[in-house]
């Protein structure tokens, strides 16, 4: 099995005479066993999922046999940050920003700050599933399924991730421009931590059925 790749990362600070902008991007490559993605018969499970905002997007795979669609994902599934092979790719980016105080400079309101939530999927999509035996297309079908709960764990950490930074901001109010940025890196450090503790637990979702054979 292909090790996970682990998440990366990076702080920016952007600012200008109004506001003060942080970003914070975390990235989930999953291991090679968290792999699939539902058919377009299979679409309308995503209007009972939580998955409202996120872009999904897919790469093309064919195969006869479950050997043939394992390989194929591995030689055409997303290369991440680090140049690395994956059979599915996960990315959430949270940012927050404030506006800063007309008379202190040095100060921001956090009870004015905006934070912001975008999470991207990257997911095969078999293209010879019509094609496929009923026996093959159910296999894919309950790896599909299982990848997609396990997915949901990843969005709603980036989503708790988002709902503490506003309530820790609104808890702080008028603070320093320093403190902001650290209160924001230890919120988001934490959450970036949990992320790779779920994959960690759940064997990049192989506990959750997320195997095809």
């Amino acid at each position: 099995m292909k090790p996970r790749s682990s998440g990366c990362t990076s702080l920016s600070l952007l600012s200008n005479s109004i506001f003060s902008i942080f970003s914070l991007v975390a990235v989930c490559a999953l291991c090679s066993a968290v792999i699939g993605s539902l058919q377009p018969a299979q679409m309308s499970e995503f209007d009972r999922l939580p998955l409202q905002g996120v872009k999904i997007q897919y790469y093309d795979i064919d195969g006869r046999t479950a050997d043939e669609l394992k390989e194929a994902m591995r030689t055409r599934g997303p290369v991440d940050e680090f140049g690395r092979r994956s059979y599915a790719y996960t990315s959430w980016h949270v940012q927050w920003r404030w506006p800063s105080r007309e008379r202190a400079a040095e100060e921001v309101d956090l009870r004015g700050a905006e934070v912001s939530l975008s999470i991207s999927l990257t997911l095969p999509r078999w293209s010879g599933y019509e094609r496929a035996s009923s026996h093959l297309r159910a296999r894919w079908n309950r790896f599909s399924q299982a990848l997609l709960f396990h997915e949901l764990g990843h969005v709603a950490i980036a989503h708790r991730t988002q709902a503490s930074l506003r309530e820790r901001f609104h808890e702080i109010g008028t603070t320093s421009q320093q403190r902001a940025e650290l209160v924001a890196r230890s919120v988001s450090s934490r959450f970036l931590s949990a992320d790779g503790h779920y994959d960690r637990r759940t064997q990049g979702g192989l506990s959750q059925g997320v195997f095809l054979r």
